[in-house]
């Protein structure tokens, strides 16, 4: 029994590595790819007070986009896995699951329109305006 399931393991990690290359752009995603850090929001020009003991990340690879809500100890506890697209200077993140529940983070919604308004290898600051006319302004800076 203990050899079947180590035997199980093994076939599916094979699989995952095997199925989990980019598609995009031949597997280029550009500076998009790996992981960044929600350094700070704002809304309607007002920086809000960050948490202490929780902090989000977002994850590109391929055309999936994934937000994070990492808790002190850096362990993920509450995420949602969407798709992306770049187009010049806009960015869409949607994320069709209803039985995921959208991350905390201010002004996230199922279907994210951003500008991009500054973008490099180093940091991004994404602005999406909602329907009410609120302004969120997110500045991400790449962690790996």
């Amino acid at each position: 029994m203990k050899l079947n399931k180590i035997f199980t393991f093994i076939v599916l990690f094979v699989a995952s590595i095997a199925t989990s290359s980019c598609t995009q752009n031949g597997g280029d995603i550009g500076i998009w790819f790996g992981t960044w850090i929600v350094k700070s929001v704002s809304i309607d020009g007002v920086v809000q007070p960050q948490s202490t003991s929780t902090y989000f990340s977002v994850q590109f690879q391929g055309q999936i986009v994934r937000v994070t809500q990492v808790d002190e100890l850096h362990e993920p506890y509450n995420c949602i896995y969407g798709n992306w697209n770049e187009d010049a200077n806009q960015m869409q993140w949607l994320f069709p699951d209803e039985r995921q529940p959208v991350v905390p983070l201010p002004g996230m919604t199922r279907a994210n329109k951003f500008t991009i308004t500054q973008k490099n290898s180093e940091a991004v600051v994404l602005q999406q305006v909602s329907d009410s006319g609120v302004t969120y302004v997110y500045l991400l800076e790449k962690l790996v």
